[in-house]
């Protein structure tokens, strides 16, 4: 097969057909865990699930080779295969596993909670690897981040199957302070909804409930600056003044969001995952921003981010030190933070 659209593999499963291998991956890492969900249980089978970084490619190899007792296919479940962790060796004894699996087993890699890419535009070399396997002997596709506007007839849609009525403005805000993260959005509006109860979700109760709206904002802002977006930077600066009137306490909002991309963008670098950085610096509670951060740190650079860290640090001095008008010292931290070379 080939690289299918999230979209290619619903027909294709629609019409009763299969690939004997799937690497699912990509920034919409909800839609990821929702078609692996949605495939396995296409598939009727009987289903062996493997963590990738504790797999036994010796086990491996006697569960591809076993056939389905009591259903119509041997389905083995790989999730998060680490590739990047893994030796040369190791990729060729795995890669050599899965050449020529039986007809009735089904392979599937689902890929949720790294980025195969390292941060950048393609995958590293290693993922590359077996992204291209998968490619040639069965399907890979790559599940995209939508956008805010592609979010919003999927939202308002469900909405109505809960009996509610949700307006475009109001589908678009909700998905940009969840930064168009599909799980994320679909709790949000479920709580909505139930708040709603058959009622319309207005602007008021998404600004009371939405969970972690204010850190979301910040994000949003840090997003903007480092993708050099200065209206975007902007108009999240006034949704996020209107929670934090306080302008120490502002900056200090803005300052936490680029300091989770730092910490995501210095773990990348250094190789680790997410986990590493919840777990060191005890981010219970807040792990959405941590999962955040490592989606979206890609895009800058630890040049960059220090650059901005450093501005911040000097406009907290200057908060504290001078009478300027604090929201005028912060739009001025923010347009020399746009200024930053990526």
């Amino acid at each position: 097969m080939a690289n299918l659209t999230p979209g290619d593999m619903l027909k294709q499963l629609q019409t009763g057909s299969h690939a004997g291998l799937y690497y699912l991956y990509g920034r919409d890492v909800a839609g990821v865990a929702a078609f692996t969900k949605r495939l396995v249980k296409k598939l009727d089978g009987d289903v062996q699930k493997y963590e990738g970084r504790e797999l036994d490619l010796e086990q491996l190899a006697d569960a591809v080779g076993q056939y389905a007792m009591f259903a119509q296919n041997n389905v083995i479940l790989i999730h998060d295969p680490p590739a990047e962790e893994w030796s040369a060796d190791r990729i060729a004894s795995f890669l050599k596993i899965l050449e020529d699996v039986p007809s009735s087993t089904v392979v599937i890699c689902s890929v949720t909670g790294f980025d195969v890419c390292g941060g950048k535009k393609a995958p590293t070399p290693k993922n590359k690897k077996l992204i291209d396997f998968f490619a040639k002997h069965g399907a890979v596709c790559n599940f995209e981040a939508r956008t805010a506007a592609q979010l919003v007839k999927p939202m308002t849609e469900r909405a109505a199957r809960s009996g509610c009525t949700l307006s475009r403005q109001n589908a678009e805000r909700i998905a940009q302070l969840c930064l168009c993260d599909t799980m994320r959005i679909g709790n949000e509006l479920d709580k909505l909804c139930a708040y709603a109860d058959g009622g319309e979700i207005t602007s008021e109760a998404i600004a009371m409930l939405v969970a972690g709206e204010e850190s979301l904002n910040a994000f949003a802002l840090a997003k903007a600056v480092t993708s050099r977006n200065g209206k975007a930077a902007m108009e999240a600066l006034d949704i996020l003044s209107q929670q934090r009137n306080e302008p120490v306490m502002l900056l200090s909002a803005i300052t936490s969001a680029f300091l989770d991309l730092y910490r995501a963008k210095a773990a990348q670098a250094a190789g680790k995952h997410h986990e590493h950085v919840l777990e060191d610096f005890s981010y219970k509670g807040r792990e959405f921003a941590v999962k955040n951060a490592f989606r979206d740190a890609g895009k800058s650079s630890l040049e960059q981010l220090r650059a901005c860290m450093l501005i911040l640090r000097d406009t907290d001095t200057a908060l504290k030190s001078t009478r300027v008008d604090g929201r005028t010292l912060i739009e001025e931290a923010i347009t020399r933070m746009l200024a930053v070379e990526r």
